[in-house]
């Protein structure tokens, strides 16, 4: 966060969770309230135009019937879920927008059972670009 205090049009895309086995308290004390923090003393007094680093936060892939046994007990599909709930009210709370590709892995078999081929890969690019593209027409009007 700090190289990239007040450079214009840079943004902080934040994944993380399956390697802290969904536990949003690790996410949200280790990694998002230290960068938040940072980013609020920074732009404390400035137009919210003018505030950079745009932050993001992307929820993780479900697990597919390919995961190994051993990763189920800290990353299964229902830890997930609850993972997902509460970083979503925590960053709704703070406007801080959310991208959920889990519908996009639903019919698709990952071949490890946690990463997903190119395919599914260019499909989250070009949703998180169109979603870009709106997203700088919105910041212009409002």
């Amino acid at each position: 966060m700090k190289s990239l205090e007040g450079k214009s049009n840079t943004l902080v895309l934040i994944g993380v969770g399956a390697h802290m086995a969904f536990d949003p308290d690790i996410v949200i004390n280790k990694y998002l309230e230290p960068a938040l923090q940072r980013w609020k003393t920074y732009n404390a007094n400035k137009p919210s135009e003018a505030t950079w680093p745009k932050i993001f936060f992307v929820f993780p892939m479900r697990g597919s019937l390919l995961k190994p046994p051993a990763y189920f007990k800290f990353q299964d599909n229902r830890k997930l879920n609850k993972f997902v709930s509460r970083l979503t009210d925590y960053c709704s709370a703070l406007r801080i927008p959310l991208f959920d590709f889990r519908q996009l892995g639903d019919l698709v078999y990952s071949f490890d059972g946690t990463h997903y081929g190119r395919g599914v890969n260019l499909m989250k690019n070009q949703i998180f670009l169109n979603f870009l593209s709106s997203f700088h027409e919105y910041e212009k009007r409002h």
